[in-house]
Parts: C-alpha cells; structure tokens; sequence
C-alpha cells in the first residue's frame, strides 16, 4: 500500500508542472498479525497538495502513532516499523508470549488556516491495562508545521477559564482529581484540536486524575471563542 502512496506522489510531482494538485484526505488502514502482536491502525492520510508539506504531515501523523511503542524506529515509515516489531518480538523468549494489541481511528477537521488531526490511539503491550489516548495534531496547510497553542489562540489564560468553567459540567460530582489539583487550579489540557462544533479540550487518562476518574472531553463552541482564534477557521468542505 505504501509502495503505491508513493507512486502516487511521484506521478504528481512529475505532471503538476509546479503547481500544487487539490488537497484531500482519506482514512488509511495497516493490518499486521504475528508473533502475538495484532495491530489494526485505521488513521488520517493526507493526499495532493505541495509534495512536501504532505509528506511532513503524513509522517508526524506516523510516528505519533508509534510513540510508546515503536519509539526506537524513528524515520521509518509505520509499516515498516510494525515489521520490525514484530520481528524483533518473535526473537525474544519473553515477549514474544505476551499479547500486543494496537488499535486506532482518526478524522480530520479542515479549515483555511488548520487541518486539525484527532487520533483515538489504544497499545496493550502487557500489564494489567492498556494505554489509551486522544491525540490532537494542528497543521499549518500551507507548510504542514504542527501549531502551538500559543499560534492558535490570542490567550491561553482565557481558554484556561473556559475550559475550568466547563469542566464540571462535564464530570459527576465523584469526579476524583489528583491531589495537588482543584477545579480552579487545573493546567490547560495537552491536547487541543477543533471540530465541526468547536474547540476541543482533552484531558487524557492520567493527565489530571487517576485513571478510575477516567478521560475528560470539554467542547467550547465557535460562537464562543469568536476573536480568541488567530487562524481562518473557514471550512474546507
């Protein structure tokens, strides 16, 4: 598939006679078994385009998806990387008898001034639980540079209030926060993105709390946030 992917890129950069072909995404799928690893990764991949600037997207996508798992492979592809690990997997007496499962969906929400990534990322490489994380990827379209907080919004303080303001309305009472935390004192969440609704705000598991609290998604609507946002927020349909 990735030998395609690349065909397709190069055929591109060959016939656009410098101009950039349309942009447009598609969810990807890399299904690998063996030696007790099952990995099952259904992800964003970006298509047309300045050839470079989607190559940089599409390979910070793949290697936030081996973080934790596939860390010593940096700079291979995730097909690749998968391959290795399961052969190096198969070559150890001990791991190779524990059960590896990897998991993930994606979408992306696209506007003039950022294609905003999600991944729903999930690894069981032993223990007694799994990992399981929301990640938020924001790309400059014209460059496809990831974006800070501080490049998105003209206050990070104001989010921060926004985002306290909400966070009871979406935990119970017995929400259970570590305990050099308070509602008031809570740090903006790593993971920021945008949808069709709004920002999204995405307190992972351990981030805040222990993990029998659970993970907290905060939704802060367009119509609220009006001025706080530095990029066009005009979507691409």
């Amino acid at each position: 598939m990735k030998r395609l992917f690349a065909i397709l890129f190069a055929a591109a950069a060959l016939t656009g006679c410098h101009e950039a072909t349309p942009v447009y995404w598609e969810n990807i799928e890399i299904d690998r078994q063996g030696n007790g690893l099952t990995a099952k990764l259904n992800y964003p991949f970006r298509f047309g385009g300045i050839d470079s600037t989607t190559t940089l997207i599409n390979a910070t996508i793949e290697e936030r998806l081996k973080e934790g798992v596939m860390d010593e492979y940096g700079g291979l592809t995730l097909d690749s990387a998968l391959n290795l690990l399961i052969e190096s997997k198969g070559a150890d007496t001990v791991l190779i008898r524990i059960p590896y499962e990897l998991t993930s969906d994606g979408s992306v929400y696209r506007t003039n001034g950022v294609e905003s990534v999600m991944i729903h990322k999930y690894s069981y490489t032993g223990g007694a639980n799994g990992n399981a994380e929301h990640i938020y990827l924001n790309f400059d379209p014209a460059t496809g540079r990831l974006l800070s907080d501080r490049e998105l919004f003209t206050s990070l303080d104001e989010l921060r209030r926004m985002v306290t303001d909400r966070f009871s309305e979406a935990v119970n009472e017995d929400y259970v926060l570590f305990d050099n935390l308070s509602i008031d004192s809570l740090p903006l969440p790593r993971q920021i993105g945008f949808d069709s609704i709004g920002v999204v705000a995405y307190y992972n598991l351990y981030e805040i709390a222990p993990r029998s609290s659970g993970a907290v998604e905060i939704h802060i609507p367009y119509d609220e946030t009006d001025g706080m946002v530095k990029r066009d927020l005009t979507r691409i349909r």
